[in-house]
């Protein structure tokens, strides 16, 4: 694959916090509506152990907190995005409930989750870096717990969207590729996880994957 520009992210965040998180509200409306409707049969542990790879402003764990209780996890390298986050956990009164990590989610240390998730993150890395941030995702994730991952798909409603955006220049998601929609759970099934459910999220597919029970730690 071509050299791709990296995504700026310091720009992405300032923007969010310009707005006063509006678009990032939008947007998890959207996504939690897609892990509620992954989650409708599927009954999670009393107070579960969630981490939220490249968390971003965690606004996905805290929706998913106060909806199934048990504490978060939240790995970002991001210093703008650590602190909006940390402000809207505090401002929800939720600050008790989650731990933020400021680090590479390529490097990180934490396994054993019940639920494991990310969106908008696994399409910017590519090459060997795809492989690192699939077993990154799966190594995380506690026998028969459970991994769910929203990604854009390669559609014609993506590429429209895309295009639509570039023209006005307001596309910045430079290193951005959309995966195929067998793509993840493809990626996983190596790493023992099986496709329980999947629904759209705008031009995102999101999946929700169990890791084998007997698969080793």
């Amino acid at each position: 694959m071509s050299t791709l520009t990296a995504t700026n992210w310091d720009d992405h965040f300032a923007t969010i916090g310009r707005r006063h998180n509006l678009v990032e509200s939008i947007r998890i409306r959207q996504v939690f509506a897609a892990y509620r409707r992954l989650l409708a049969d599927v009954r999670l542990p009393v107070a579960p152990r969630i981490l939220e790879l490249g968390a971003g402003t965690g606004h996905a764990s805290l929706c998913l907190v106060r909806a199934h209780g048990g504490h978060a996890t939240l790995v970002e390298r991001n210093p703008r995005a650590l602190a909006l986050s940390r402000a809207l956990w505090r401002d929800a009164g939720c600050a008790g409930q989650v731990t933020h990590v400021e680090g590479d989610l390529l490097t990180h240390d934490q396994r054993g989750f019940d639920l494991v998730h990310s969106g908008g993150v696994v399409e910017h890395f590519h090459d060997g870096d795809r492989d690192r941030v699939v077993r990154a995702h799966a190594d995380a994730v506690a026998p028969g717990g459970l991994l769910a991952i929203l990604v854009p798909i390669d559609t014609w409603r993506y590429r429209s969207f895309r295009a639509a955006l570039r023209a006005v220049g307001k596309w910045i998601y430079t290193d951005e590729v959309p995966w195929a929609v067998d793509l993840a759970p493809r990626l996983f099934a190596p790493h023992g996880f099986t496709l329980i459910a999947r629904t759209d999220c705008g031009h995102e597919g999101a999946y929700l994957l169990r890791k084998q029970p007997s698969w080793p730690r």
